[in-house]
């Protein structure tokens, strides 16, 4: 498919599909955890005193960044955000995320941009050179497409480790924690039937804690009775490490796809990020071995 926009020509093959999410359990804790994962990673991973210009181009003034710009009159953080996040949203809930490299050449047939198309189809395979996908186009009526491998850039969750239902799983179980729901209701005995509200609320949040435990979320709540606020600094931190290794594989796999280009287009660069300036672990050791006291490490963690 050839698209059209004021005397450009792009090379994109996939069209406009609607939501190809897979249906998961939703609950309060699901719709939380969701958007914790897939909010911007440049305000919760940039360095508190420098938190401009989070994504960059290496090296300096490369013609990469001008290609990446193709879409609005600059690169920044905040559109690069919703592509990253939209990727987050579709890698978690699917299990696989897959993006089209679409590239940009005037009526001169020079190329003067590359930008980045998710494809939100519903079921994919790949067979000897091409991708295969099947979805729904915006009339609701069923598609089907098929994209070179040169051109695609898959993302998978077993490739950091997690299976790719995990998190579907994941969302089941923690949507049966409501503290609010009556059937869950625990009764004690010593009490003679009447509702134990405050062992209701322990067990959830226990619950909470060992379900999220592969990924350190804690829910929002810092004041849950299972954290003592050395667990509450620990879960914290490890839940930044958790996101940045994610970001650091989105990244990763977008330099991948791109390196496919570099000759074809002409440019040497890769997209960075900027790199926090705490190392968590190192940090957590000086906590321990009381180097620095909970205040100083908070300061780091909850920047």
């Amino acid at each position: 498919m050839k698209c059209q926009n004021n005397a450009l020509h792009s090379s994109r093959q996939s069209p406009q599909c609607v939501n190809g999410l897979k249906k998961y359990k939703n609950s309060l804790y699901t719709d939380m955890l969701l958007r914790d994962l897939t909010n911007s990673f440049s305000i919760c991973l940039s360095p508190k005193e420098n938190r401009n210009c989070f994504y960059f181009v290496e090296p300096a003034k490369d013609s990469l960044e001008n290609l990446l710009s193709i879409r609005t009159y600059r690169w920044d953080d905040y559109d690069f955000d919703k592509l990253l996040d939209e990727i987050t949203w579709y890698l978690v809930v699917n299990g696989k995320a897959y993006l089209e490299i679409v590239l940009w050449k005037n009526d001169e047939g020079d190329y003067v941009g590359l930008s980045f198309e998710p494809i939100h189809s519903k079921r994919s395979i790949f067979f000897q050179t091409k991708y295969y996908f099947w979805g729904e186009n915006t009339s609701g009526e069923r598609i089907s497409f098929s994209i070179d491998k040169k051109r695609i850039i898959c993302f998978d969750l077993k490739e950091i480790g997690l299976s790719r239902y995990y998190f579907i799983n994941l969302f089941r179980r923690i949507a049966r924690i409501n503290i609010l729901n009556s059937t869950n209701f625990i009764v004690d005995s010593k009490l003679q039937g009447k509702y134990n509200s405050e062992e209701h609320i322990r067990r959830n949040e226990f619950l909470l804690l060992k379900y999220t435990k592969k990924i350190f979320w804690y829910g929002r709540n810092g004041s849950n009775q299972h954290l003592s606020e050395s667990y509450l600094l620990y879960r914290a931190a490890h839940l930044k490490l958790w996101r940045k290794r994610f970001l650091d594989y989105l990244i990763e796999k977008l330099n991948d796809g791109l390196k496919r280009y570099k000759e074809e287009v002409g440019f040497e660069g890769k997209i960075k990020v900027k790199e926090c300036e705490y190392d968590y672990l190192k940090e957590l050791e000086r906590y321990k071995s009381g180097e620095i006291n909970a205040e100083q490490l908070a300061n780091m963690v909850f920047c």
